[in-house]
């Protein structure tokens, strides 16, 4: 039985959100952080007063976790092109992109409820760090799985692996 490899991406990007959400709850409950990305993302719906309720809540976890699966189709097709080789620092490279991509959204006004505190920012990026190490050990296992190192290499590789110029060959060479 195949797999289907979007499902499979948007469920790794899914749990990596969960394993995000669980490094925010525990920097939360050492002290570190005061305020969680589910936080953020449930200002994209709700005014700023409705954000830390029960619902907004219920509402950031759901869209944080949404945009997860999201990700991991993004992630998935990044490996399609740039290979799966080293899979975990293209993750954390990748989190790099997503901690500094949030962070401009937060600038543009995406969300109502914006939070740019240095110690916010840290957790965020441990955050995004995390996730990203995360897809990069989950999208390769639930995705590619049976796919032969020669294979591995990626579009993008095989794309400028090609020399530029190829020769004519003339296969007639029987007709002189």
């Amino acid at each position: 039985m195949r797999k289907d490899v979007f499902l499979q991406s948007v469920y790794a990007g899914m749990l990596s959100s969960i394993v995000y959400t669980l490094v925010e709850l525990f920097l939360i409950r050492i002290g570190f952080l005061h305020t969680s990305v589910w936080n953020a993302a449930a200002g994209m719906f709700l005014p700023i007063n409705q954000v830390t309720t029960q619902l907004g809540t219920l509402i950031g976890l759901i869209t944080h976790i949404g945009i997860g699966g999201l990700w991991g189709i993004g992630f998935y097709i990044l490996l399609l092109f740039f290979g799966v080789n080293k899979s975990a620092l293209k993750g954390v490279l990748f989190g790099l992109y997503l901690w500094i991509f949030g962070a401009i959204m937060m600038h543009w006004g995406v969300t109502s409820y914006v939070y740019f505190d240095l110690n916010e920012q840290v957790g965020a990026f441990l955050g995004t760090l995390v996730f990203g190490l995360s897809l990069g050990f989950l999208v390769p296992r639930l995705t590619m799985q049976g796919i032969s190192e020669q294979n591995s290499v990626g579009l993008f590789a095989k794309m400028t692996a090609q020399p530029a110029y190829k020769p004519f060959q003339d296969n007639d060479d029987n007709n002189i």
